[in-house]
């Protein structure tokens, strides 16, 4: 789930604008803090080939919480690449709620000649919460509310094409650590279980689609012009039958 506010509009072109993406994944807070954490990572950078630099800036000292990293985004002609240099902290604000802060910062990087760009501004708050799960399977909703400036005026349809590519990462959050089959047998034998051991009330409504099911039942038994019909697994047999009317 997405959602996208514009500022600072001058017609078809816009500079700033704030979104806010949220989702649930198949991880711990910790896990899903983590992954956002890690910038650099051999999987987040595979997932940004397409921009010509995404770097860690090496500090003497720094904290084990805060790293500060750099990207040039790219950007479609005749407009110049953009450079974000952005650091990010995490804290803990729970027994359940992590955070990751991205804020930018000042800081000059060598990319080595890569030519000219402009410098953009972005800041986000990332957030994981534990939830309850699935069976033995952990979960966590996460939240990721980004500001972009864009250093400058750029068109629109750009920035409805950049912000939810930056809102992208909660599904790339989802997609790295989904364990959906495993979520569904969860679900399953908890559903069993209680059929199998919770006692069912059912109201005048719900007493009536189950005898309105159980006679169609007993008409679709009653019936003698049936016909096989070759299905796609051959342990399951399959019949039907024209009704008129």
């Amino acid at each position: 789930e997405m959602e996208i506010k514009k500022k600072d509009q001058q017609g078809s072109k816009m500079r700033i604008a704030l979104g806010k993406a949220v989702g649930t994944a198949d991880c711990t807070a910790e896990e899903a803090a983590a992954w956002y954490f890690d910038f650099c990572s051999r999987q987040r950078m595979d997932l940004s080939r397409s921009n010509p630099a995404r770097t860690e800036v090496t500090k003497v000292r720094v904290e084990e919480n805060e790293k500060v990293f750099a990207a040039i985004k790219n950007m479609p002609f005749p407009l110049s690449n953009r450079e974000f240099v952005i650091r990010l902290t995490w804290s803990r604000k729970s027994d359940k709620k992590l955070a990751v802060a991205v804020l930018p910062v000042g800081d000059h990087v060598d990319y080595g000649g890569m030519g000219k760009f402009v410098r953009g501004q972005t800041k986000a708050i990332f957030t994981a919460t534990n939830i309850d799960g699935k069976g033995n399977i952990p979960q966590c909703k996460i939240e990721l509310i980004q500001a972009l400036d864009a250093g400058g005026h750029i068109p629109t349809k750009l920035v409805n094409q950049k912000i939810p590519q930056a809102l992208s990462v909660v599904g790339e959050v989802f997609n790295n650590f989904k364990r959906d089959e495993e979520v569904d047998e969860a679900e399953l034998k908890r559903l069993a279980n209680i059929i199998r051991n919770e006692e069912q009330e059912y109201d005048d409504e719900e007493k009536r689609a189950i005898k309105e099911g159980k006679e169609f039942h007993e008409k679709c038994e009653r019936m003698k012009d049936v016909e096989k019909v070759v299905g796609p697994d051959s342990k399951v047999e399959m019949k039907m039958v024209h009704v008129d009317g």
